[in-house]
């Protein structure tokens, strides 16, 4: 018997599934990830889900007539790498920014590319505009790293990604 018959008898006599050799597995994991990428929180690590309309309601609360809407939670590494060349050109071997106006992310691999995604990205909303460069992003990371999460409106970063939120560490 090797390892992963015998986990999977233990499995099996708590109903829940078994690992499985090469296949990462989570608690968490309740299904199958989306083909490519979604918009809906329920593809989020738990913690995301609680969180947010928490966050949201806080942040709606202190700023009248602004609002916040999700964007992207889970995106596929195929996803990820089509969204990594924007802004970019392959040369000799590696990718360049060549338009940093283009840019909308600055990793080849996330936290958006886990499932359920340990990050999100979301966006305000005034007047029935989209609001990408509000210095209001500051006031709504805040609140996210009030409830112990990682903005990146106000991290420490050398590139300010405003939309994004990501659990941090300690909530795993």
């Amino acid at each position: 018997m090797n390892i992963f018959d015998l986990l999977g008898s233990i499995f099996t006599e708590v109903g829940t599934p078994a690992p499985q050799p090469g296949v990462p597995s989570s608690p968490l994991l309740t299904s199958t990830p989306p083909p490519s990428s979604s918009k809906n929180l329920s593809d989020c690590h738990i913690k995301l889900r609680e969180a947010y309309p928490l966050v949201v309601a806080e942040f709606e609360a202190s700023h009248p007539g602004y609002t916040v809407k999700l964007d992207y939670t889970y995106r596929s590494p195929d996803l990820q790498l089509e969204l990594y060349k924007k802004g970019r050109t392959f040369v000799n071997g590696q990718w360049i920014v060549t338009d940093k106006s283009q840019v909308v992310t600055d990793l080849l691999k996330g936290h958006h590319n886990v499932y359920p995604a340990q990050a999100l990205d979301h966006y305000l909303v005034s007047g029935g505009q989209i609001l990408w460069e509000s210095p209001l992003y500051t006031d709504l990371g805040n609140v996210w790293v009030q409830h112990g999460f990682v903005s990146g409106a106000v991290w420490k970063y050398h590139w300010l990604d405003k939309p994004h939120v990501q659990i941090a560490y300690s909530l795993i």
